[in-house]
């Protein structure tokens, strides 16, 4: 495991490793070349890695019982992948379940020295172990169709947008979608709302991801969870629909140049959880900002908007 190639090994075991539970405050041995810390009094913990970087900046973080890094799909708790990564290398760490009275260690591994992987710290659990299995949280998604195919997941606070949206990040929880029921109507077009609920959660901060087939954005919004909490109603914003009145046209074209020529524009308007999904819905070509990513919203899009209200060719033929 101590070539950056080993990471390959692991991959698929990523999404089998991430549920979460209780994870109690237990005494930590730290072996040095970094830390291993917990989150306030939240049964998650950081682990920082200081010492000599991998030459290819990637790395894989263990979480494993006993005190040898392995990978045993028995032994591992946590498992966690990280590339590119810039000054101190930096993980969240959520382990599942615990046996009581075990010892644990948490390892470090890619080409980092002669001798990787190396062990950042070591713990032993008590009668404690097993704990809280997090409570239930539930929401409403607002779309423009009945169909019951969106996709919720909740995903750690961390998680850059980018790998939610290209499918490269694993949840940390997924949601269950309920019944749709007829919402309240905006102009001619008809509205629907849909439940959903999430089992299980243990208290924190996250970041809430609905995806929708039908070329409807991703919306991605930070949230705040504790147990039984309604995280409200969120919008899905269909592409080009800045003024998400159910049809992209003209109206959401002029948005857009009002906005590329910094007048006021509806794409300015919202907090900044709405901004973002409004950026998202008229970044139509899927470009981003120079050395940023930041969706590049611009008048290219406001062309492709308007060829499709035309009947025309346009990018949204290529769109889910």
């Amino acid at each position: 495991m101590k070539h950056a190639t080993k990471l390959a090994l692991c991959t698929s075991a990523l999404a089998m490793f991430m549920t979460c539970s209780a994870f109690a405050s237990y005494q930590i041995d730290v072996k040095g070349s970094g830390t291993f810390v917990q989150n306030g009094d939240k049964n998650e913990y950081t682990a920082t890695y200081t010492g000599t970087k991998a030459s290819n900046n990637r790395y894989l973080l263990l979480v494993v019982e006993g005190d040898k890094a392995t990978l045993d799909s028995n032994k591992i708790v946590d498992i966690r992948q990280l590339d590119n990564a810039t000054g101190d290398v930096k993980f969240d760490v959520k382990p599942k379940e615990l046996k009581a009275n075990t010892k644990y260690s948490v390892w470090i591994g890619a080409d980092i020295g002669a001798d990787g992987p190396v062990e950042l710290a070591e713990f032993t659990t008590d009668d404690s172990a097993g704990g809280s299995e997090g409570g239930s949280v539930s929401g409403t998604a607002v779309s423009w169709n009945e169909k019951t195919d969106a996709v919720y997941a909740l995903f750690s606070a961390s998680t850059e947008d980018s790998a939610i949206r290209d499918g490269s990040a694993s949840p940390a929880y997924t949601g269950v979608g309920g019944s749709v029921v007829a919402g309240e109507s905006k102009g001619k077009l008809a509205r629907y709302e849909q439940s959903f609920t999430f089992d299980g959660v243990e208290d924190g901060t996250y970041k809430l991801a609905i995806t929708k087939p039908g070329k409807y954005v991703t919306r991605i919004v930070t949230v705040q969870i504790t147990s039984g909490a309604d995280l409200g109603k969120f919008d899905i914003y269909l592409y080009g629909d800045i003024n998400n009145d159910g049809t992209p046209d003209g109206k959401d074209a002029t948005q857009i140049l009002r906005y590329g020529n910094l007048k006021g524009s509806m794409l300015d308007s919202g907090d900044a959880n709405e901004q973002a999904a409004k950026l998202d819905a008229g970044n139509i070509n899927k470009d981003t900002v120079k050395n940023s990513n930041k969706p590049l919203v611009d008048g290219k899009d406001a062309t492709q908007i308007l060829r499709f209200a035309n009947l025309k060719g346009s990018m949204f033929d290529k769109l889910p």
